[in-house]
């Protein structure tokens, strides 16, 4: 494990030049300043950073840099500390969590019989659709099913709780070990006439593959619930298939990557040269 490799290392790692001339910036940095600044970047900046040397990849494992914020205030810290032993950075990569740095999209097809002149001759016609889910942390989702007209291209970047589209539908989601709960989910935009009569609910089996992706939602169950009774219907699952994340890059708490820790890194460069 992890663990053990680490109790083999030195205590005294630091940063060395490969270029025995030449300055190392990062080496007068206290690793306090340099954890404020491993916070900022995305998880996979923060990974090639950890593959730097050995000391990158200590410093990358501080436990403030990987105690997730999607536990909820109701699960006990303190079983999964232990359940983990500890190390925070398997915890985040091992423990269910629903991501929010993209959407999740899923890619449904069905066949529809078509109109023929010929009686021997049966036509059919072959309809994709898209269904799109993207959450919140504040336990927002929302729901969007789009046809073949309007491929993901040009759906991600416009999927926002302001997007004025049929077919979107607005919930709320929470997850219980690896099952995701979609609930409420109404029209934002109902016509003036008339109001919503019916929501919608989910419940999706969250999945990883490889480990650590948490990139896959299955349905589970898709009903239909009265408003005013609280009716629930089950609606087919006959054509829908599973969701599969797709990462967006301006998207998620942690916005920081590679060009900006370079950039850190080249200013702590010219303060050196310059203090020298």
């Amino acid at each position: 494990m992890l663990a053990s490799i680490l109790a083999s290392w030195p205590q005294d790692l630091a940063f060395e030049p490969e270029d025995e001339k030449q300055a190392t910036p990062l080496q007068r940095l206290p690793n306090e300043l340099l954890v404020h600044i491993l916070r900022c970047l995305n998880i996979t900046t923060l990974e090639r950073f950890a593959l730097v040397n050995r000391k990158a990849r200590v410093v990358s494992l501080d436990i403030s840099i990987w105690r997730p914020p999607q536990i909820s205030d109701e699960e006990d810290l303190t079983v999964l500390v232990l359940q983990y032993s500890s190390d925070y950075r398997r915890l985040f990569i091992e423990h269910p969590r629903v991501r929010w740095d993209g959407v999740y999209i899923a890619v449904c097809h069905y066949i529809r019989a078509g109109a023929s002149e010929n009686a021997w001759v049966n036509v059919s016609h072959l309809i994709t659709y898209h269904r799109y889910l993207r959450f919140y942390p504040n336990g927002q989702v929302l729901s969007l099913l789009a046809n073949e007209e309007m491929p993901p291209q040009q759906i991600i970047p416009v999927l926002k709780p302001t997007l004025h589209m049929k077919g979107l539908f607005i919930g709320n989601w929470h997850l219980s070990g690896t099952t995701v709960h979609v609930t409420s989910l109404t029209d934002p935009h109902p016509s003036m006439d008339s109001r919503a009569r019916y929501a919608f609910q989910m419940t999706l089996d969250l999945r990883s593959r490889p480990l650590g992706r948490w990139n896959r939602l299955d349905f589970r169950a898709y009903d239909s619930v009265d408003i005013e009774s609280g009716e629930t219907t089950p609606l087919a699952l006959k054509h829908e298939r599973p969701f599969w994340f797709s990462k967006i890059v301006h998207i998620g708490t942690h916005s920081v990557g590679v060009r900006s820790l370079r950039a850190i890194v080249a200013t702590l460069f010219n303060l050196q040269n310059g203090g020298s």
